[in-house]
């Protein structure tokens, strides 16, 4: 199991988060640039995978 926070900009994760916490971005990591929707089920996977 992951505890992701999922921020816009990250000031809360750079403020302080549980050790081992991951940070994603709301604009970059989760959003489809092109159709601005949230990713397909292959793009969230291969985030998953990092």
């Amino acid at each position: 199991m992951r505890l992701v926070e999922v921020d816009v900009y990250g000031y809360a994760y750079e403020s302080g988060h549980i050790p081992g916490a991951l940070a994603w971005s709301w604009t970059t990591d989760l959003s489809d640039a092109v159709r601005r929707d949230i990713l397909s089920k292959p793009q969230f996977e291969d985030l998953m995978q990092r």
